[in-house]
């Protein structure tokens, strides 16, 4: 599917859902939404998210609203270990400013068949809710409470 074609896919759940969201086009022709999910469960009650509709495949990157900076040695521990346990999706640390991201490709293929919309649902979810889970870990080491080991185990 095009770009576009994905994005009117993305769209359509958006707007059928009433989420809140920016909406532009790059220079490559891929669009892009920008926005927030609340009401999440956890030590944080929000995230940002970033959906990349292009050619061929939808990415969201689903940002907490913390920094990892002053602790991106134990973070990053703690974010491979975690990631070692998902099958889907990949943890993401920017050593610059500290911002730590849940990162998901689509084919969209997979959108294909009965109902893409709520197969959408569940990849714009998804990376909220990993997030959600590992949360508690992730301020147990910003307020240096745990070892990255020790703070998977809360994440249990």
């Amino acid at each position: 599917m095009t770009a576009k074609e994905n994005a009117e896919i993305v769209e359509k759940f958006f707007k059928d859902d009433d989420w809140t969201f920016e909406k532009t086009v790059d220079d490559d022709g891929d669009v892009i939404f920008r926005g927030g999910i609340g009401g999440l469960e956890g030590a944080y009650n929000s995230v940002r998210f970033t959906v990349l509709a292009e050619e061929g495949d939808i990415q969201n990157f689903t940002t907490l609203p913390a920094s990892a900076k002053g602790h991106l040695a134990e973070i990053s521990e703690f974010l491979h270990r975690a990631g070692f346990r998902l099958r889907n999706g990949d943890f993401r640390l920017d050593f610059s400013d500290g911002e730590i991201q849940f990162h998901i490709t689509w084919p969209d293929e997979v959108l294909h068949g009965p109902d893409p919309v709520e197969r959408l649902r569940v990849f714009m979810m998804l990376p909220a809710t990993i997030m959600a889970k590992y949360a508690k870990g992730i301020s147990a080491i910003l307020l240096g409470l745990a070892t990255p080991e020790k703070a998977l185990e809360l994440c249990d």
